[in-house]
């Protein structure tokens, strides 16, 4: 088989072996890198009926950023609005815990609608549930601090909360646990009715429901990955 001659694209003159000029018109050459040979391959391999083909292996892992956090965002300040609402009404603090239920699978379902063709598996759907969980986890702990704030001071319910964590921590001094220590009971009673102590178990609670809203949202953006890696071709009727 012989092998094809280089000619010129203007005057058609036999060019050597690697010329970027033409040697009789002096017209500048079209090179082709290895990429675009790859690239010109898989558009004249692609479907007929215009659907997008699958990536190649060498593809998989990498994530459009910027639609992913458009959405991540979007959806955790959806969260954040219905927590907020939620210490008014508690309804509303229902529908946000749903959301957050869901915000994974919502996320990465709009994430595929605004890249398509983009990647997805289940390290893929990690990922960006990492990403979802560290936000929404924020919005969720921000809007239950403020809602406290803004019960306790602006509603004048101050009064009602200590009550509250009174009730609880004469119930939690009646559990095994603490009667076999009442030394220790009647310290961990001192330090929680503190200003300070309280405020410390707040925050190590908030900070440990952000943790189980992350690895949820991790887990979950997994599973959707892994059970729907692609989104589906379309085949015609």
């Amino acid at each position: 088989m012989e092998k094809a001659q280089n000619l010129c694209h203007r005057c058609s003159s036999l060019l050597p072996e690697g010329a970027l000029f033409c040697t009789e018109c002096g017209a500048p050459q079209l090179v082709l890198t290895e990429t675009d040979t790859q690239r010109i391959a898989d558009e004249r391999a692609a479907p007929a009926d215009g659907s997008l083909p699958l990536p190649r292996t060498s593809s998989m892992g990498r994530i459009r950023w910027r639609p992913a956090l458009r959405i991540v965002v979007g959806v955790a300040l959806a969260v954040g609005f219905f927590m907020g609402l939620g210490s008014i009404a508690p309804g509303f603090g229902l529908a946000a815990w749903f959301l957050v239920i869901a915000a994974p699978m919502l996320t990465l379902n709009l994430y595929q609608r605004r890249a398509p063709g983009a990647p997805m598996d289940g390290g893929i759907g990690a990922r960006i549930g990492i990403a979802l969980g560290l936000l929404v986890g924020f919005m969720v702990v921000a809007a239950d601090s403020v809602g406290e704030v803004i019960y306790r001071y602006p509603m004048h319910q101050g009064a009602t909360m200590d009550q509250q964590i009174n009730t609880l921590l004469q119930k939690m001094s009646t559990y095994p646990a603490f009667v076999e220590n009442p030394a220790g009971t009647a310290q961990f009673l001192h330090v929680y009715q503190t200003p300070d102590g309280r405020a410390a178990m707040a925050l190590a609670g908030g900070a440990f429901l952000a943790c189980c809203v992350v690895v949820y949202c991790m887990l979950s953006g997994a599973l959707r990955g892994w059970v729907r890696p692609m989104p589906p071709r379309n085949r015609p009727a």
